[in-house]
């Protein structure tokens, strides 16, 4: 299923952790290959919230490190065409490390302190926000993925698909298992797992609607493919808050974002106060004219 960063209730979501050892290879495109190390890095420049998404579904981490993988495929084929060699492409890419190195500068500059929060600060942050603890409804899902890029035509494999599911006692989970082109989830019968109702992207949100436990949408066309997916099991939305020590990981890495954001703030607001900046006005309303 693709990627949709969560809305609404993000701190119910841990952060997405690779158990794997750094060094051990987790995927290949032509002859590149990356690591999981190289992997981790990748997904620690993310923001929190997208990390987040991405806890718990293989599927979705799967899209990601789909993503990558293309991207490092474009690096090598602009370095063997020469493409960083452009006075252009030279340009944009001194602009880029310009702005790299202050972005790792400011980040050693306004680091948050490492007992923050307090106990007193934690405690006071949940009582204030309990509401956005209530866990939102989720259900769990299976589904048959068949790939075929957006502009592809439908395959063949999608049509036999639809037509084994329709056959009477037809086994979703065998059929994932022999034809879901996502092999991670065809492993365990096409099952992706528990998701929440903000995790869902809204093509699939709107084809579960209508859909009680045991039911099969038809297929769900997105970017990246043909999903068919079974909804297996539903659990409604809480009444009562998580208790804290359940939130507490992502309740204190969201109050040290937050902080992180006061301090670089803060930071800047003493450097102009430090360094005026003298602007030119004139300037300035002739190019918003």
């Amino acid at each position: 299923m693709k990627m949709m960063w969560v809305l609404g209730v993000l701190l119910l979501l841990p952060v997405v952790s690779l158990a794997a050892s750094d060094g051990e290879p987790i995927g290949r495109i032509g002859d590149t290959e990356i690591s999981t190390g190289e992997l981790r890095a990748y997904l620690d420049q993310l923001p929190q919230q997208q990390r987040a998404a991405l806890s718990g579904d293989p599927a979705l981490l799967s899209q990601v490190i789909h993503v990558y993988l293309a991207e490092r495929m474009a690096l090598k084929e602009a370095k063997a065409r020469k493409f960083d060699e452009r006075p252009e492409v030279k340009v944009s890419l001194e602009k880029a490390r310009e702005h790299a190195l202050t972005e790792l500068y400011l980040r050693s500059v306004t680091k948050v302190p490492a007992d923050f929060p307090s106990e007193a600060e934690l405690q006071s942050a949940y009582e204030a926000n309990k509401a956005a603890f209530v866990a939102p409804r989720q259900i769990r899902l299976a589904q048959i993925f068949v790939s075929a890029p957006r502009g592809s035509k439908a395959s063949s494999k999608l049509d036999e698909v639809q037509e084994k599911l329709k056959a009477r006692g037809a086994d979703f989970s065998a059929l994932a298992r022999d034809y879901s082109d996502n092999k991670p989830e065809a492993a365990k019968g096409g099952e992706i797992g528990w998701l929440a109702d903000p995790q869902l992207l809204p093509a699939i949100a709107q084809a579960l609607s209508t859909l009680s436990p045991g039911m099969v949408t038809a297929p769900i066309r997105l970017d990246d493919g043909w999903h068919i997916v079974k909804l297996l099991e539903i659990k409604a939305a809480g009444t009562q808050p998580l208790p804290l020590a359940e939130v507490r990981k992502s309740l204190v890495e969201q109050m040290r974002n937050q902080k992180a954001i006061e301090v670089r703030q803060a930071y800047f607001t003493d450097l102009l106060r430090q360094h005026p900046p003298v602007l030119n006005e004139l300037a300035i309303s002739r190019l918003v004219q």
